[in-house]
């Protein structure tokens, strides 16, 4: 029992090197992209928000 923990533990340091990291700049491109693709995303849903509330006021009032 002891040896199958031994050798789980030790296959799990060997996965954690075979781990490759960005480096500096690869991370910051990808966290400015990931921001810009938030911040349009929320424009446009709040752009379609806009419109699907003006088109509800627009059913609402004439009925």
């Amino acid at each position: 029992m002891i040896n199958k923990i031994k050798s789980f533990i030790n296959e799990i340091k060997e996965e954690l090197k075979k781990i490759s990291y960005p480096d500096k700049k690869a991370l910051k491109s990808a966290t400015y992209s990931i921001i810009f693709i938030v911040f349009f995303v929320a424009i446009y849903m709040e752009i379609i928000d806009l419109i699907f509330k003006a088109i509800l006021k627009y059913v609402f009032n004439i009925y």
